[in-house]
This record gives C-alpha cells, structure tokens and sequence, in this order.
C-alpha cells in the first residue's frame, strides 16, 4: 500500500515537473548547443533548414530541429543572414562584405568574391542564378550567376536591413526611415514609404502574391506593421499596441502572418493584420528572424542561441482573434479549403457560452472533439491538422446555446 501511495506521488509529481517545463504554449524551445547570436534562419521543407549567426556560426537540422548540427564556416566574421532555394544550394552574408555559398547543403561553404567591404544584412534570391544581397551604406549588389559574379547596384550613406523580390523585376529595399521599390530587377528604385521615425527591419510578400506585402520595424510611440495591397506603391499603417521593435515579418498567405522581435515578442494575424495578438515565445532573449515552411510549422530564432519551433502557428489550441464582442452566434467556412494538412476555423459566441466543435466523417461518424468547453464572448480561431487523416470530404458542427451550424470542408493529400 505504501509502495503504491509512494509511486503515485512520484507519478504525479512528474506531471507537475512536465507542466512546468512544457507550459501550455504553441512555441517551445528547442537547443542549439550554442550560446552565439543567431541572425537569420531559412528552411527548404518541414525537416530541412539553416540558421546562422555571430562568430560565422552555421547550424543546420535535416529533422526539423530536434537535433541541429554545426557546419564549418570560411569565415569568422558574424553572418546576418541566410536565404536557400534548394535542400543544396544556399547562400549567407554578413560583416565586411562576406558572402558563402553552398552547392551541397552545407557540407562546403565557399567565400564568393564581392569587390564589397560594407556589412550585407540581407540575401534573397529567386533562382539557383539570380540573387540580390543589401546592408550598410545601402549596399546593393546583385548575381545571375549564383554569385560567381556580383554586380553593385546602389549605394548611399543609408543601412539596408532587408531586401525582398516578388520575381526578376519587382523588389524592395527597407532601412533607415525608407522603402525603396524597384521594377527593372534593381536597376533603378523609387520611394514607396519615406519616414525618418521608422527603421524597417523586414519587408516580405507571401508566396505567390504580387500585389499584398507586409514591413516591420522599429518606431515610436508603437513599432511599425506595414501592409501594402497595390504591390508597393503605397503602404498603410496597422493598428498595434504599444510594444517592442519588431525584426522580422513572415507570410504564409496574404491574410496569415507572424512578426517577432526584441524581448521575445511574437505577434500573429490571421485576417490580413486588422487585428495583432501576441503568441507565448517563452523567452525573454530578443528574436532576429522568423520563418515558416508550411501554415503551422515555423521557427524563430535569436540571441544567446536562441531556437522556438511551432507545429500550431503559435497557437496551442483555439485562441481569440480579436477583442470585440460578436452580435451572434456564427460558423465561418474553413480556410484554405481545400487544405492540406491545417485548416483555420472561425467562430463568433457572443456571450458566454457551453461550446462544441465537432469534425465528422461522409458516413456521420464523429472523428475528433475539437473544442468542448465553455468559453467567453469573442472571435475564436481554432487551427485543425488533418495529417493523421485520408483525403476526402468532411464536416465540421458547431453547438452554442441553441445556435448549431455545420460546414462542408476538404482534405487533399
């Protein structure tokens, strides 16, 4: 009797040692083994990624960073940046002009010669050939040849902090109280946002879009979210709290994004940025740089080695998306649909309320209980991953009070 009072108190005092080690957060922490600045971090897919950082650190993880491995780097110098366009061909700069290249996945990384002595920030590219790096005195070189040769583009007395282009042709630059736009590949550039009060870390356009594109910064008395819905030519100005500088913006569609920064701020939008929550990072180190391989997968990462990795878009669960009280009861459809393998749902409870969300099969049967519990006036998000599940059609029930809706939704693999 003893032994088994005894071993249920050790049992559950395990469960309080996990809760407090593994908090109900959507970001956890994973290690880096080193204790250096990380500056940048690009992933190719779900397992395969790099981050780079002070003292030319690069790491690398081939499974989603549960184990990240370090690769001999030509340089010594800190990198600022990191961008591949395959899990083999990849490319870094930072201090004194550096860029390294990589054929291979980082197996060898190769110093390329830039003809450059100013800090590059930032390195984008397109295509294995075409790339363009930017940084101090507003540096901006461009390759079509991987890099075997890089051309100067632009110069000034202005720091660039990134550079971003949609294709060929159409980019931007951000810095010092500016964001440039260009539409001839970097030949020539015009002034989309001048204003000296804001320092723009990160411009980035989702994938596929054109015409939608976020910035983000450093400004008083509030950090500055940009967004652009004219491809560029004009930038307005989003509503968020006061709070610290943000370095990085991340995209995954033109309504789903993330920006993170000094002290461990993590923020997410999931209706084009009308509305800024912040997420749990559970760190209190400052984040350099943010990205995402799929809608719920991505990695933030930051000083003193810092590693966050989110399987849930930051959220642990269902999480209000704004502040206001909703008029009624409603079910919205469920976006992107079709999916693969998450998919967002909205719903409005406009008083306090016993709610449930349920996902059934064609034939009825219920398949997962995603909400059950009682939740207070708002807008909720709920994020579903459908992975463990064939392609096919199902639906989704809402019950509140006397209010149920049930939508249509589908799963392609």
């Amino acid at each position: 009797m003893n032994f088994l009072k005894k071993s249920f108190m050790i049992f559950a005092g395990i469960l309080v040692l996990c809760s407090n080690v593994f908090p109900q957060t959507g970001w956890f922490t994973q290690t880096s083994a080193t204790s250096e600045h990380l500056q940048s971090v690009c992933f190719v897919n779900d397992l395969t990624g790099w981050t780079v950082g002070y003292a030319g650190k690069i790491l690398k993880t081939t499974n989603g960073g549960t184990n990240w491995i370090s690769q001999t780097s030509p340089t010594s110098n800190p990198l600022l940046s990191v961008f591949f366009v395959s899990a083999t061909q990849g490319w870094a700069v930072g201090l004194a002009g550096d860029i390294i290249a990589t054929g291979n996945g980082g197996t060898n990384w190769i110093l390329q010669t830039t003809g450059s002595t100013s800090a590059l920030n930032s390195v984008y590219f397109i295509s294995a050939l075409t790339g363009w790096a930017a940084g101090e005195f507003m540096t901006t070189l461009k390759t079509t040849n991987g890099g075997t040769n890089w051309t100067p583009l632009l110069s000034s007395s202005l720091p660039i902090k990134s550079v971003f282009f949609n294709n060929s042709l159409v980019g931007y630059i951000a810095g010092n109280g500016f964001l440039y736009k260009t539409t001839n590949g970097g030949l020539n550039w015009s002034v989309s946002v001048s204003n000296t009060a804001w320092f723009i870390y990160s411009v980035h356009f989702p994938a596929g879009s054109l015409s939608t594109g976020y910035a983000v910064g450093m400004g008083s008395p509030s950090p500055p979210i940009l967004k652009s819905t004219d491809s560029g030519a004009n930038w307005s100005i989003q509503p968020v709290p006061l709070g610290n500088a943000l370095t990085s913006v991340f995209f995954t569609n033109i309504s789903t994004g993330w920006a993170a920064g000094w002290s461990g701020t993590i923020m997410y939008t999931s209706n084009g940025g009308t509305n800024w929550l912040d997420q749990l990072s559970n760190t209190g180190n400052s984040l350099r740089s943010i990205y995402f391989s799929s809608s719920t997968t991505g990695w933030a990462v930051g000083d003193l080695g810092t590693i966050l990795k989110t399987t849930s878009g930051g959220i642990t669960a269902i999480e209000p998306i704004n502040n206001s009280i909703p008029e009624k009861y409603s079910l919205s459809q469920n976006y992107p649909n079709p999916f693969n393998p998450s998919t967002n749902i909205q719903f409005d409870i406009p008083k306090t309320s016993a709610v449930k969300l349920v996902v059934y099969d064609v034939l009825g049967k219920e398949i997962s209980v995603l909400v059950s519990e009682e939740l207070k006036a708002g807008t909720y998000n709920y994020i579903w991953n459908a992975s463990a599940l064939n392609s096919g059609l199902y639906f989704y029930k809402l019950s509140a009070d006397k209010f149920t809706d049930t939508r249509k939704m589908v799963l392609i693999k």
